[in-house]
């Protein structure tokens, strides 16, 4: 078989393979002829005297003739001048009238129609043209009247169009064997229309009978010898449409659509003009339906403007969708499936902007992959690194009138291509195409068949400690670049999970416990560590911060997590910075997953507050907007006639400072020192807690409780609505010291701001904030003290009078006319004295 196509302003020939071949070839033309222009006509085929002839429009005024009676070697007639045309755009008609070979076409661009007479008769050629009026005649001319006459339509416009039909022997006689032009030729028929007719036609022979559509797309069918409309069916109409309809026995197909507004496929009795069915589209139905009738392969084909081709049943209901032409283009009349359909038998070609495409129709298409054994024993789970063998069942089952060449098939482990095996144990045939290799199962007759495929793999857990196999069949996976088109493709994948025994060590949950977290202040890091294996094992963890790397070595249970916490100070300079933590780092430990031994985190640095801030208290007015309840006669209520509802909310919070420079008895470790004599026996009985002398513990909390009534007043009248939102509690709280002391950190280092760490979640709204765990100072003498939430006044500061500054940052409720609640809280303390002089007298 050959397939004819014009492309841009060339005619090219194709030659059909005699069966389907895979992969898909790309088919390369036989032949090529230059045309007299671009065109959007379709090539006409005309056998006459014995000869095989094309005639094709172009974009211009020539109408271009071949000789394809050497099929293998064209021969090029010339191009035709119509004079009057410029844009011969549909596909001419031959007749046999009397003898004569008469080329009827239309000029697209004006009114008229022309007829070729003899063209292959140099003596005896000659070209008239009638003109039907104002307008555009692009529809090709159909035959009617047994080959007597022909009808075209007329293009007026959206609201006018006309049908004409005539008859040769109303229009031409004969004279010393040429055709003549009659001095007064007649219309056999005309008929108005409420729509322009730019579409062709459907012809019935048996019964003389036309079908057509206009562009608004009103279906009609006429009766040409009895010049009659027999029905008009109005199923699609006011949508566009410019292609012809197609025929069944008792149907006619019609194709509309409006780009951007969705299409139609309508189906309408022949005999009575009744709607059978209608299939909706989301694009537009633009090309002319073809009705298949090869033998099991029943069905309608439509092309859309989005570039799927449709496959419908009889019935109208979808049986396939395939997508093979592209949108997007800067020509909208060329967008997705523009061109024609044409099917004969099992082959047909389609055409687009890119090009044309041949296709084979087959009745039924199933593939499917059945199972996949991995080859471990039942119940037992694959040991790490130990090799088995997988078999996976695959099924095809199509009905063709051709074997197919072959099916393809893939398989991966992990994500990982495997090598394909027969039963045999030799591997499966190959074919590449796409730059990819890829495997077929071959052969692969018509009817239902089974197939065995193995492959080896190597036990590696994936990061959930599994082995994922994966089998496929006639699916663009992987290698696989190319697949038949089938409908339902549910079926065509196989998956089995494999437990693979081994260890896997984890961190996960890792992040910065406070974020943002101010500049130069002490914060931490949490992470949990895990272990997926019955086994307990000890092993390292590694964190790097910024002030260098911490280890800490941790057992983890069986298939148990442990958490942990660094502690860091962030940098002195803001900005976001990165945290990373490992698990097994030197993998003294063997996984089977090493992917998920590492976690990382980001965090923010931001700058101190500056100003203090004293707004304890603050107040507001919203305005809530009521309706009244309005009832109809029938009952049905509703909201209506809106008025508004002020009410008055307000917030606070209140900060308790407790200082105390006796820290509930703890300096019973001083027992026996002249210097604590005047604070009690052991401490705990301070006749002034806010008295004490240099380098000696401080305690200090803060706490905060935050109240609102915030939406607690909503009015009750009907259909109000509240405005959401909650007030938060404080979320920082600072003190700043007027002298340097040691306060929180594993280093002995002076600061004179800094941040307390509240008992429970920031934002709560009563909450304690205390002191960091002054480590390390005094810590040579009593561990435990690296514990206490201290601070100590550096042995340097001068006696006297002092205030510490409590700033309790702004929280609370914002918004709607709200303002923040804040407190600064000034705490006197009185320094007399260095500690280390009741030591060591004289002893800085």
């Amino acid at each position: 078989m050959v397939a004819m196509t014009a492309e841009g302003a060339k005619l090219y020939s194709y030659i059909f393979p005699e069966s389907p071949a895979f992969p898909i070839p790309r088919l390369e033309p036989i032949w090529s002829r230059q045309l007299s222009a671009i065109t959007k006509s379709h090539p006409t085929l005309v056998e006459w005297q014995g000869r095989k002839l094309v005639f094709i429009g172009t974009e211009s005024r020539y109408l271009d003739v071949f000789d394809l009676s050497n099929f293998l070697e064209p021969e090029d007639l010339g191009s035709i001048p119509s004079h009057f045309a410029s844009d011969i755009v549909s596909a001419p008609t031959a007749f046999n009238w009397r003898g004569h070979l008469l080329i009827v076409y239309t000029s697209g661009n004006t009114g008229d129609v022309y007829v070729l007479a003899d063209p292959l008769v140099a003596k005896q050629r000659v070209q008239y043209y009638l003109t039907l009026g104002p307008g555009r005649t692009s529809s090709s001319p159909a035959p009617v009247l047994d080959g007597a006459g022909f009808a075209v339509g007329l293009d007026q416009g959206p609201g006018d169009g006309k049908l004409y039909v005539l008859r040769f022997d109303d229009l031409f006689t004969e004279q010393d064997g040429r055709v003549v032009l009659k001095s007064n030729p007649s219309v056999y028929a005309r008929e108005d229309l409420p729509s322009g007719l730019c579409a062709s036609f459907a012809v019935s022979d048996e019964t003389n009978t036309i079908y057509l559509g206009d562009s608004r797309s009103h279906v009609y069918a006429y009766d040409v010898a009895g010049r009659r409309f027999l029905w008009r069916n109005d199923a699609a109409a006011g949508l566009f449409s410019n292609r012809s309809p197609a025929l069944t026995e008792d149907l006619v197909i019609f194709p509309a659509g409006t780009r951007g507004a969705g299409g139609k496929l309508v189906a309408v009795d022949r005999a009575s003009g009744r709607t059978a069915w209608v299939k909706t589209f989301q694009a537009a139905a633009q090309t002319a339906p073809v009705v298949l009738t090869a033998p099991g392969a029943r069905g309608i084909l439509e092309g859309g403007s989005n570039g799927w081709l449709a496959l419908l049943d009889m019935t109208g209901n979808m049986v396939q969708a395939v997508k093979i032409a592209e949108t997007g283009l800067p020509d909208p009349y060329a967008q997705g499936v523009s061109g024609e359909l044409s099917f004969v038998g099992y082959a047909g070609v389609t055409t687009d902007a890119q090009g044309a495409k041949g296709w084979w129709i087959l009745s039924r298409l199933d593939f499917a992959a059945l199972s996949i054994d991995p080859g471990v024993p039942p119940g037992q789970e694959a040991k790490h690194g130990q090799a088995y063998t997988a078999t996976v069942r695959f099924k095809t089952d199509y009905e063709a009138w051709h074997d197919l060449p072959g099916v393809p098939v893939d398989a991966d482990v992990n994500g990982k291509p495997v090598q394909l095996l027969d039963v045999s144990g030799g591997e499966l045939p190959k074919v590449t195409t796409g730059g990819k290799t890829f495997y077929l199962l071959t052969p692969t007759p018509v009817g239902v068949n089974e197939y065995e495929v193995r492959f080896n793999w190597t036990a590696m857990a994936g990061p959930d400690g599994k082995a994922v196999l994966t089998a496929w069949i006639n699916l663009v996976r992987g290698r696989v670049t190319q697949a038949w088109p089938e409908a339902d493709t549910t079926n065509n994948l196989v998956q089995a999970e494999v437990q693979v025994e081994g260890v896997d060590l984890y961190v996960t949950n890792f992040g910065v416990v406070t974020d943002p977290v101010r500049q130069c202040y002490s914060t931490s890091a949490s992470v949990v560590a895990g272990n997926k294996s019955d086994r307990q094992l000890t092993t390292r963890v590694k964190f790097y911060g910024p002030d260098g790397t911490q280890t800490r070595q941790v057992t983890l249970p069986p298939n148990g997590q442990v958490p942990l916490t660094f502690s860091f100070d962030a940098p002195c300079k803001t900005g976001t910075y990165s945290l990373r933590v490992t698990i097994n780092e030197a993998r003294a430990v063997e996984e089977i997953d090493y992917t998920n031994n590492e976690a990382r985190c980001t965090y923010r640095v931001i700058g101190l507050p500056e100003g203090e801030c004293k707004r304890p208290s603050d107040s507001w007015t919203v305005e809530y907007t009521c309706y009244d309840i309005c009832c109809d006669d029938e009952g049905n209520c509703s909201c209506c006639q809106p008025y508004k509802v002020p009410v008055s909310y307000s917030q606070r919070v209140k900060v308790t400072v407790n200082l105390d420079t006796g820290f509930g008895g703890w300096n019973r470790w001083f027992e026996g020192y002249p210097w604590a004599e005047p604070f009690g026996k052991y401490g705990n009985e301070i006749r002034d807690k806010h008295r004490t002398k240099a380098g000696y513990m401080v305690y200090l909390d803060v706490t905060t409780d935050y109240w609102t009534d915030w939406e607690r007043k909503v009015p009750s009248c009907p259909c109000v609505s509240r405005f959401g939102g909650s007030g938060q509690g404080p979320c920082e709280v600072e003190v700043r010291f007027p002298f340097d002391v040691y306060a929180g950190g594993p280093e002995k280092k002076l600061v004179n701001r800094i941040f307390l760490v509240p008992e429970k979640p920031r934002g709560s709204w009563q909450n304690t904030w205390k002191l960091p765990p002054c480590e390390g100072y005094f810590r040579e003498k009593n561990p435990e003290a690296a514990w206490y939430p201290v601070f100590v006044p550096d042995k340097n500061t001068p006696d006297g009078d002092y205030e510490i500054t409590v700033i309790v940052h702004p929280h609370g409720f914002t918004g709607l006319g709200a303002e923040p609640v804040c407190q600064t809280v000034k705490v006197p303390i009185r320094i007399r004295g260095v500690v280390w002089d009741d030591f060591a007298p004289g002893v800085g």
